[in-house]
């Protein structure tokens, strides 16, 4: 492991906070060794302006520590089974920026990711969300799976396939998070959570996805963490509570 830049320290000592162009939000658990490569790799091309906020849902390993190696700001919550979409909330809350960048502590982003990020920022309206594209999906040498749908044959272009926003690798402002009323805590750990999240900024008047490619990174490779009973818990919640996502999604298979 290298030895981290420590601009994510410089940027906490700054009271200025209209000074930061973009917040970067990773939630994780217990994934420290995959958490140093995807930090190691942001902390080659960060800048004064970006700052990294992990957010760590009860780890139990050496995550802080990692997280203060390389400068992130430690954001902890505690372990009840309502991971990510939690920790996606806690870390917009902490967010000092009025832009928001989500990872997951198991995608390592190209060389020059958050220079493209903060150039995709000003291209497009604060009603866009941007997802961006994750290479070996599966950890199997599979590009991003939305590729079987053609998603990808219409990157750069605005459109209203909310259902495939990519959790692990979008962005947007802060009001529209926030106006979309940020991710459903109530969800069951991993799972089904970016779908929801979609179809809540889908209700939002006026807003877009636009699929930008630029915004490249690879899938550490590892095992599921989450079970079926996780999955299935989540899919009950949704027929009840968003029957329109779940007769679209599920029942017919809109993609």
């Amino acid at each position: 492991m290298t030895a981290a830049k420590d601009l994510s320290r410089e940027v906490s000592r700054n009271d200025d906070t209209t000074a930061l162009q973009a917040s970067i939000v990773i939630p994780t658990y217990n994934k420290s060794s995959y958490l140093a490569q995807v930090l190691e790799a942001l902390n080659e091309q960060l800048r004064s302006t970006v700052e990294i906020i992990v957010v760590d849902d009860g780890s139990t390993d050496d995550t802080q520590q990692v997280a203060h190696q390389f400068g992130a700001s430690y954001v902890p919550q505690e372990h009840k089974g309502i991971g990510l979409a939690r920790a996606r909330n806690n870390g917009a809350r902490a967010a000092r920026s009025d832009y928001l960048i989500f990872l997951d502590d198991d995608i390592k982003v190209c060389s020059d990711y958050v220079q493209r990020a903060l150039e995709a920022k000003y291209k497009y309206g604060r009603l866009i969300v941007q997802t961006g594209y994750v290479w070996d999906y599966s950890g199997k040498g599979d590009p991003d799976i939305r590729t079987q749908w053609g998603v990808w044959e219409r990157s750069g272009i605005l459109t209203k396939r909310y259902y495939h926003i990519n959790g692990y690798n979008f962005t947007l402002y802060k009001s529209l998070y926030w106006d979309a009323g940020g991710n459903d805590e109530r969800l069951v750990r991993y799972g089904a959570e970016d779908i929801v999240f979609g179809y809540r900024v889908s209700l939002v008047p006026g807003s877009f996805v636009v699929y930008n490619r630029d915004l490249e990174a690879y899938h550490l490779p590892h095992p599921k963490r989450w079970g079926k009973s996780d999955e299935l818990s989540n899919w009950e919640l949704i027929q009840k509570e968003y029957p329109n996502l779940y007769h679209d999604y599920f029942v017919m298979g809109t993609r």
